[in-house]
């Protein structure tokens, strides 16, 4: 009965980023330039928001940007990312983009995955494109 337990508590973690709880990701304006900043809503003032990109031309790459900040004591947060790079090698392309709030494992910007992160919480995905 505790391997089934503990196979069931690993199967929902592995699942928390398709979850959407109280963290969300506002709507931006489309297209946007090689640097980006969004807002969204945490899911507690404590929370520790990263956002994660994943450019859809290499699907196995997940980056991680800097941590969010929370920018009025009301959940409300704040963080520029990196959409490719400078200049004009990846105009036109799209990007997916996930805020995860509190990761099971440690995150630190420049971080590149070969997944989306297990967290207790995780936004929709929101795509972007390129200018």
């Amino acid at each position: 009965m505790l391997r089934l337990t503990q196979l069931i508590l690993a199967l929902s973690l592995l699942t928390t980023v398709a979850q959407s709880g109280e963290l969300t990701i506002n709507p931006v304006p489309e297209p946007v330039g090689p640097h980006a900043a969004l807002t969204g809503k945490a899911p507690n003032v404590d929370a520790k928001v990263f956002l994660i990109v994943n450019p859809l031309a290499t699907p196995q790459q997940f980056w991680v940007q800097k941590m969010a900040k929370i920018v009025d004591g009301k959940k409300n947060w704040l963080c520029s990312i990196r959409v490719g790079n400078p200049g004009k090698e990846h105009v036109g392309q799209q990007f997916v983009v996930v805020a995860v709030a509190n990761p099971i494992e440690p995150l630190r910007e420049g971080d590149v995955l070969s997944d989306w992160p297990t967290a207790k919480w995780a936004s929709q995905p929101v795509t972007l494109t390129r200018k």
